[in-house]
């Protein structure tokens, strides 16, 4: 299977491995860990989440694109990878001592050092995983064959190790031992299609250039995980368990997004190549859409069903309050499916950057103030806080829909 429709699968299977397998485990840490702490546990990695954007970067766009572009030619790739390394290490750097600083000066997170400390697993995959490589040189069956390496050695140690609620700590510990392994993996066999890298003595101004060339992708998608870890942690106003909640709710709305953006990633690098991307696009949005519609009607249907088979132990109000978190996050997958042409595919694949940029600090500006609206109006409610994630992501479709129309 070659060509976008084998990258299709092998992004397929990399989603799988994120998303079901921490689903999967899900009915069996609520048993071990009980709502409070698992909620405990998903609290500190959203919080970790934050800095994760930061090594990450975007780098599955932007970073594609110039390994994409430098294929062709092997002291060009070398000279790319080499810095793109380089950047994703100073990028780390960075994040991982402005995550210290805050482990150090919040009280909560100093009541839960270790707990918040192993979180950073989230921040190590995401800065030295090479997904981007393997995405540049259309190969990302080798990415999700890592992937699955840092999953696995998480699952085997997590079903050994976790029996009781003060055993929290071996989740994070877990993952990070997995991504320490598939990242240190990743750079060997990178090394095989380039030869040995030297990230450390990478001129400054090479990191820089790419720098510059990323900013407008990092603030994309920093407007996502905004909305989007920003509820784990804003749920954590009414408890550990209402983050558990929101958490299982968001999960499986994920795993019916991520057909559309699976699509997003494989098509990105020839919708940058292509020399008539409009009709790229177009051939793919119209089913794409039909089947996001599909699936938002499904998850509205079978909802209960879903939160009955996953959470048990769960009390009747805690299942209804996942039932009710579930349907609304539910209207999202139609949402980000369109954001994902319109945005991604049309505005950013087609060079309007810059007009990204300043929509998504738009949006930015929007959820906060949805968000003091709710809380000074008296109607901060878990509901509401779901309600804000979907209507941020509809002024961002809305705003850049509007401006493609008027400005082709």
């Amino acid at each position: 299977m070659t060509g976008w429709l084998g990258n299709f699968t092998a992004l397929t299977a990399l989603r799988a491995l994120n998303v079901l397998l921490p689903l999967a485990l899900y009915p069996w840490l609520m048993a071990q860990l009980g709502a409070e702490t698992l909620g405990l546990v998903i609290f500190a990695q959203a919080v970790a989440t934050y800095f994760m954007v930061i090594p990450n970067y975007s780098m599955e766009t932007f970073g594609t694109k110039a390994i994409a572009d430098a294929a062709q030619q092997p002291e060009h790739l070398w000279t790319t990878t080499n810095s793109l390394y380089a950047l994703k290490g100073l990028l780390f750097l960075a994040s991982g001592l402005a995550y210290a600083l805050l482990c150090w000066l919040w009280p909560f997170a100093r009541e839960n050092a270790l707990l918040f400390l192993l979180s950073l697993h989230v921040v190590v995959l995401e800065a030295f995983l090479p997904t981007w490589f393997y995405q540049g040189i259309q190969d990302i069956k080798q990415a999700s064959y890592l992937n699955g390496m840092a999953k696995a050695i998480a699952v085997v140690w997590l079903l050994f190790t976790v029996r009781h609620p003060h055993d929290a700590f071996h989740v994070p510990l877990g993952y990070l031992i997995g991504s320490l392994f598939a990242s240190g993996m990743g750079y060997l066999w990178v090394q095989g299609h380039t030869g040995p890298l030297k990230p450390w003595a990478s001129p400054w101004r090479a990191s820089q250039k790419y720098l510059k060339l990323g900013w407008p992708f990092f603030l994309t998608s920093l407007n996502g995980v905004l909305y989007v870890y920003a509820n784990r942690i804003l749920m954590g106003y009414f408890g550990m368990a209402q983050v558990a909640y929101y958490d299982l709710a968001e999960k499986w709305v994920q795993i019916a997004k991520a057909p559309q953006q699976i699509l997003g990633l494989t098509l990105f690098p020839k919708i940058t190549q292509d020399a008539h991307p409009k009709a790229l696009i177009r051939r793919f949005a119209y089913p794409s859409m039909a089947f996001n519609v599909l699936l938002f009607l499904g998850i509205l249907w079978v909802a209960p069903w879903l939160v009955q088979w996953m959470a048990p132990g769960v009390s009747a109000q805690g299942q209804a309050t996942t039932i009710a978190l579930m349907r609304i996050l539910s209207f999202n997958i139609v949402i980000i499916g369109l954001n994902n042409i319109v945005v991604v595919q049309r505005m950013l694949a087609l060079g309007h950057e810059h007009r990204i940029v300043r929509f998504t600090l738009e949006t930015l500006l929007v959820f906060v103030a949805m968000g003091v609206f709710l809380y000074a109006s008296g109607y901060y409610s878990m509901q509401g806080l779901t309600w804000i994630a979907v209507l941020t992501e509809t002024y961002l479709l809305l705003r850049s829909w509007f401006y493609l129309r008027r400005h082709g």
